[in-house]
């Protein structure tokens, strides 16, 4: 990177941070001790390291809402959003106390703006009457509410406005940067939405303000009012998925202080650092209205691989595991619980030295959603948290081709990359456990002809082509019903085989032609 100014390079800042600690974070905030700036004009900014979150916009990242940039940063699987905070200095030593440069604002509503950042805000909504899409919700950097958006004083900017009816000015901003509104909460995934209370926005505004401006208490003016429901903004980005019903509610935080090589933060340093982050767990909890939980201690990793979400068809048997980062030199025993009679698990799955994974049984007793919840017999560990959907029917599922799609080898040759069939949800949730059956066409091989979905939902398949046609097709199934199947395809290259017709040798003998795109 070739800068005129010095920044933080947040890859190796990561990197580092991994190699003495465990990828169990969903957020890594970090502020400073030696006065670098988060950038130029920038108080802090957020980064998003990956989503599989669809329906919450994509505007940020190019049009592209799915994304996976972990490994650069260092971590295989867990982290989502990297928070830089700029310097410690740069915020009073009381966590509620006001920042003067940034108007209603405290250190806390700005961590809580940059952590909302990971799913907000990036939506359009399309007008009902016009059917046109709008960005006219968004303000700053089309990733904040609008000033005339009444986000009921959202920490993502927006106000509360009050609509005082027919007196004017109508219109006047009574509170900000308080909380999670039930638009964010949707969004975030910690409310459905039949939960979210529709809101209103201010067109045509008679302030000199704009829908970029920061939020601001007292402010008055007139306009137009329009009616906004979650339902608009479902029309212009989809439904999310996963919703809330299934979505993670469980979120770890890390706080970081950089400080120069050779040297030690001061006393002082450390404990604003320590309020900020005990102070962020209650915040942060209020601000979802109890519905989400933000958790800031340093842990070693325990990992569901039900985790966040995952399914289960009633009567049938899933699979699940518990993993830990470091083999030990005795055994762990973890303990499961649940939260209802949905699902069954084991008491207690144990670890045993050596080893860093241990696998049990998932049993599906009734249609639902259960919370199964992880906690190691050892301390440091973190509590592990997962949602397990339980479906009554396999004709409520979808298999899906997952990759090695669109192949090509010679006739009778085996693919150079095996074909994964994915079995799932209209939630993306994968589903374990379920017998799934594989047949080519013609005189093709497949191997293994029948399999069960594992924890991911996944059943992985080697192919060799048949001899006599360049189209080949596979077909995946849940064996016992066959509404729910998909077909993958793979084109043989090279001349075909002479065929035997009416008796006569030689017949027909053809070349395939050019080969179909792969």
């Amino acid at each position: 990177i070739f800068s005129p100014i010095t920044t933080i390079d947040c890859f190796a800042l990561t990197q580092k941070f991994y190699q003495n600690h465990d990828d169990a974070y969903d957020f890594i905030v970090v502020f400073n001790d030696f006065g670098l700036a988060a950038g130029p004009s920038t108080f802090a900014f957020e980064v998003n390291v990956r989503n599989e979150v669809l329906g919450i916009g994509d505007l940020l990242s190019g049009g592209e809402a799915v994304f996976d940039f972990g490994p650069d940063f260092g971590s295989p699987r867990r982290l989502q959003s990297f928070l830089n905070m700029g310097p410690l200095s740069n915020y009073p030593l009381d966590p509620t106390e006001k920042i003067l440069v940034l108007g209603e604002n405290n250190t806390l509503s700005v961590m809580g703006q940059e952590a909302g950042h990971r799913f907000l805000v990036f939506v359009r909504f399309r007008d009902p009457v016009s059917r046109q899409l709008s960005f006219d919700l968004l303000g700053r950097d089309q990733a904040h509410w609008s000033f005339f958006f009444n986000s009921d004083a959202s920490v993502v900017e927006g106000n509360r406005i009050e609509d005082r009816g027919m007196v004017s000015p109508r219109f006047r901003t009574i509170a900000a940067a308080e909380k999670y509104s039930d638009f964010d909460q949707y969004l975030m995934g910690l409310r459905d939405a039949d939960e979210v209370q529709p809101s209103f926005l201010v067109e045509n505004s008679t302030s000199f303000r704009t829908p970029s401006s920061a939020p601001s208490v007292g402010v008055v003016f007139d306009g137009d009012r329009k009616e906004i429901t979650v339902d608009m903004i479902i029309a212009a980005e989809g439904r999310r998925i996963p919703p809330g019903s299934v979505s993670q509610k469980n979120f770890n935080f890390t706080f970081v202080l950089l400080v120069e090589a050779g040297t030690t933060p001061s006393l002082q340093d450390l404990n604003q650092l320590n309020a900020i982050r005990t102070q962020w767990e209650q915040f942060f909890n209020d601000a979802v209205e109890q519905r989400g939980e933000a958790q800031t201690v340093l842990v070693k990793m325990l990992h569901l691989s039900t985790w966040p979400a995952a399914g289960i068809l009633q009567g049938t048997p899933g699979v699940g595991s518990v993993e830990i980062a470091t083999p030990l030199t005795s055994d762990l025993d973890v303990m499961l619980t649940t939260d209802n009679g949905f699902i069954e698990v084991p008491a207690v799955v144990t670890i045993l030295a050596g080893s860093t994974e241990a696998p049990f049984t998932i049993d599906g007793m009734e249609d639902g959603i259960a919370s199964l919840t992880a906690v190691a017999n050892a301390p440091g560990y973190e509590m592990a948290h997962s949602l397990v959907q339980v479906r009554a029917s396999p004709s409520e599922l979808a298999l899906a081709v997952e990759s090695g799609n669109s192949q090509a080898t010679g006739n009778g040759g085996v693919l150079p990359q095996p074909v994964v069939f994915r079995l799932g949800d209209e939630n993306q949730l994968p589903y374990s456990g379920v017998s799934v059956a594989v047949t080519p066409s013609d005189d093709g091989v497949a191997t293994p002809s029948s399999a069960l979905t594992d924890a991911a939902g996944r059943v992985s398949v080697q192919w060799q082509l048949g001899t006599m046609f360049s189209r080949n097709t596979l077909r995946a199934e849940i064996e016992g019903t066959r509404g729910v199947n998909v077909l993958a395809e793979a084109f043989a290259l090279g001349p075909r085989p002479a065929f035997t017709l009416a008796g006569v040798v030689n017949a027909a003998s053809f070349n395939t032609g050019p080969s179909p795109p792969v």
